[in-house]
This record gives structure tokens, C-alpha cells and sequence, in this order.
């Protein structure tokens, strides 16, 4: 009963720490998305300046390479924020007593080791409509701007 009792508090510390990386990550992912905002928001401010002489296509360009970079980098930012959403349902399972607890085992899980290689978490990233239409909409704004301006 002891034993049971220890494993059971261990899982709800490995839980409760899945759940804090999980929170700031996805705090990650909005400062990410926050921070392309700001820079299209300059970018914008430059093309409309008298001061530069920035065309509709350069404008477009740049944004363009702006959005895709800072779109791979909220890619990097879910591989781990998802390598522990998946462990965190193996903590929860063990927790409800449909599989036996196999942890601690939160440095493993959070590495390619213990969630899966990178590029296929992305894959399946890439798959969820909200993060891809976030991605388009700005992309779409950045291609009507660089349209209207000679």
C-alpha cells in the first residue's frame, strides 16, 4: 500500500511538472506569434515611410521570408511542448490505474529519445488547422499589402 502510495505521488509530481512545461511553452508559441506581429507591424511602418524606398515586392519578399522563419520557429517550439502533452497522457493513464507507472522519466521523455524524432512531430503539427491558418492569414495580409503598393 506504501509502495503504491509513493509511485502515485511521484506520477502526480512528474504530472504537475508535465503541466508547467506544457503552459510555458504555449506562452512561448504566443510571444513568438507576438513578436513577427511586431516586426510586420515595422515592416509596414517602413514601406509606408517617405523615408525608405521600400517597393510592393521587396515588401512582400521580406514578409514572406519573416513569416516562414518565424513560423519554423514555433515548430521547434511544439516538438517538446507536445513530447510532454504525450507523456503527460501516460502519467494520466498510470494514474487511473490503466497502465503501470514507468517513471520518473521527464529528461527522457522531452528529448527525441523519448517522444519521437523532431520532424514528425512537426509533420503532425503542420497538420492541426490553427497553427497552419495563423500562418496564412498573415501571410495573405502581407500579399495584399505588397499588391497595393507600387
Amino acid at each position: 500500500m506504501k509502495t503504491e502510495q509513493r509511485v502515485d505521488e511521484r506520477a502526480m509530481e512528474e504530472w504537475r511538472q508535465l503541466q508547467d512545461i506544457v503552459s510555458r511553452l504555449e506562452g512561448s508559441e504566443y510571444h513568438v506569434r507576438g513578436w513577427l506581429l511586431v516586426l510586420l507591424g515595422a515592416l509596414v511602418a517602413a514601406l509606408f515611410s517617405e523615408r525608405t524606398r521600400l517597393t510592393g515586392l521587396l515588401f512582400g519578399g521580406v514578409g514572406a521570408v519573416i513569416v516562414a522563419l518565424f513560423c519554423w520557429m514555433e515548430l521547434v517550439v511544439r516538438v517538446p511542448k507536445r513530447r510532454a502533452i504525450r507523456r503527460a497522457d501516460l502519467v494520466e493513464a498510470s494514474l487511473r490505474g490503466e497502465r503501470e507507472y514507468d517513471g520518473p522519466l521527464l529528461g527522457r521523455s522531452l528529448t527525441r529519445h523519448g517522444g519521437g524524432p523532431s520532424w514528425e512531430i512537426m509533420r503532425d503539427e503542420l497538420r492541426i488547422r490553427q497553427f497552419w491558418g495563423f500562418y496564412v492569414a498573415v501571410l495573405f495580409v502581407v500579399a495584399v499589402f505588397a499588391a497595393v503598393t507600387p
